[in-house]
C-alpha cells in the first residue's frame, strides 16, 4: 500500500497519474449548478407541457443518476409521478399526456435514442438534456424544446448540469415549487472542496483518509432517505474512477436480506467494507437500523465506516455527500496508480454492440 503520510500529498505525482485532470471536475460541480439553473431560465415550455400525467427520464450511467438525484426532491403527494427510465422501449403507458425527459451528455446513447423514437411513435411530449449529438439534431428537426449545455468531460462528470436542469424543468411545469437557494448551496460546496483537495493535506482531508481505509477491499455503499441515490453514486464512482468492485444496498431494505448474508465465503467477508451514509433527514427507524447495523457489524468484525452528511438543508446534504464521494473514489484510483478518466471498459463493450 502507498506511504499514507505522502503519497496523496504529492500533488505532482498526483498529476502523472491524473493525466485526465479529474480533480477539476469534481471542483466545478458548484458552477455546473449556478450555470444549469439560469440557462434553464431563459428556456421556454410550451404550456401544453404544464401538469403532465407522468414523466419518464430516460438516461443511462451518469445522466440517470442525476434524474435519480432529481426525483428525490419532489413531494411525496405529487400528481405526476417521475421514473427515471434506464432502457430501450418505453412502458406501455406512456401515451400524449406523458412527459418524455431524454438526458444523454453524447446526444449518442442508443438507450435513450431508442426511448426517443419511441415518444414520438407514441405521440408524448419530450424535452432532451444534451451536450449535442444526434438527439439535439432530432430535437430541432422535431421542434422539441432542448436544454444543451456545453462542457468537456465524461457524462458522469455533469450531475450538476443534469440535476438542477431538471428540477428546474419541474418547476416550469408545475410539479416542483423551488426552494432551493442555488447561490448559498454553491458557496456551501465550495467549502466543502477546500476541505478535500488536493492541497489539503491527509491528516486533515476526510476523503484522503477513507480513502486509505478502503484501499484494496470490496466496497457495499449503503443509503438511505434522501441519500439513497447519492450510494449508487458512490457505487458508480468506485467502478468508473477507480475501476474497483463496488456495490450499494438501500435501507430499510437491507435489513430484511443483506445483513443474513454476511457471513459467507468468508473470503469475501474478510476483505469487504460497508460504507454507511448517513442523514439527519432520515426517517427515525432508518436512523435506529443504522445503530443497529453498526452494533452487528461490531459484534461479528465486519468492516464498516459511517460518513455522516454535512450541511443544513437537503440540497446540501446530498450534493456535499455526492462531493465527498467522489473525491474519496478519485483518491482510491490514485491510489490504484490508474486515471481515473478514461473508462474503457465500457468503451470497449459499447464497440462490440455495434
Amino acid at each position: 500500500m502507498p506511504d499514507q503520510k505522502t503519497f496523496l500529498d504529492d500533488i505532482e505525482s498526483i498529476k502523472e497519474i491524473d493525466l485526465g485532470h479529474y480533480h477539476t471536475y469534481i471542483t466545478e460541480i458548484p458552477s455546473q449548478c449556478e450555470t444549469a439553473y439560469m440557462q434553464m431560465a431563459e428556456i421556454e415550455i410550451p404550456e401544453n407541457y404544464k401538469n403532465p400525467q407522468n414523466v419518464i427520464i430516460c438516461g443511462m450511467g451518469g445522466s440517470a443518476i442525476g434524474a435519480d438525484l432529481a426525483r428525490t426532491f419532489l413531494p411525496d403527494d405529487i400528481n405526476a409521478p417521475v421514473t427515471v427510465h434506464r432502457d430501450y422501449d418505453l412502458p406501455a403507458y406512456v401515451n400524449s399526456n406523458t412527459l418524455v425527459v431524454c438526458s444523454s451528455f453524447s446526444g449518442e446513447t442508443e438507450e435513450v435514442l431508442s426511448s426517443f423514437y419511441d415518444a414520438l411513435a407514441k405521440k408524448a411530449k419530450i424535452f432532451v438534456i444534451a451536450g449535442g449529438g444526434t438527439l439535439v439534431e432530432l430535437a430541432k428537426a422535431n421542434n422539441i424544446p432542448y436544454y444543451q449545455f456545453s462542457y468537456k468531460s465524461q457524462p458522469r462528470a455533469t450531475l450538476g448540469f443534469v440535476m438542477i436542469a431538471l428540477l428546474a424543468l419541474f418547476e416550469k411545469i408545475g410539479i416542483f415549487s423551488n426552494s432551493l437557494d442555488i447561490p448559498k448551496t454553491a458557496d456551501f460546496l465550495k467549502k466543502v472542496i477546500s476541505e478535500l483537495s488536493l492541497e489539503t493535506p491527509t491528516e486533515k482531508n476526510k476523503a484522503k483518509l477513507l480513502a486509505y481505509k478502503i484501499f484494496d477491499r470490496m466496497l457495499i455503499v449503503a443509503g438511505s432517505g434522501i441519500l439513497t441515490e447519492v450510494a449508487r453514486r458512490w457505487k458508480c464512482q468506485f467502478n468508473e474512477n477507480a475501476k474497483a468492485f463496488a456495490f450499494f444496498e438501500i435501507l430499510p431494505e437491507l435489513n430484511h436480506n443483506a445483513v443474513e448474508g454476511i457471513h459467507f465465503p468468508k473470503i469475501i467477508r474478510d476483505e469487504a467494507m460497508f460504507l454507511l451514509l448517513e442523514n439527519s433527514f432520515d426517517h427515525p427507524q432508518n436512523k435506529k437500523r443504522f445503530a443497529i447495523l453498526k452494533e452487528l457489524f461490531d459484534e461479528q468484525n465486519v468492516a464498516y465506516e459511517s460518513i455522516p452528511a454535512l450541511g443544513d438543508t437537503v440540497l446540501e446534504q446530498k450534493l456535499s455527500s455526492v462531493i465527498f464521494g467522489d473525491y474519496v473514489s478519485y483518491y482510491l484510483a490514485i491510489l490504484n496508480k490508474i486515471d481515473p478518466t478514461p473508462v474503457d471498459t465500457i468503451q470497449w463493450a459499447k464497440k462490440k454492440l455495434k
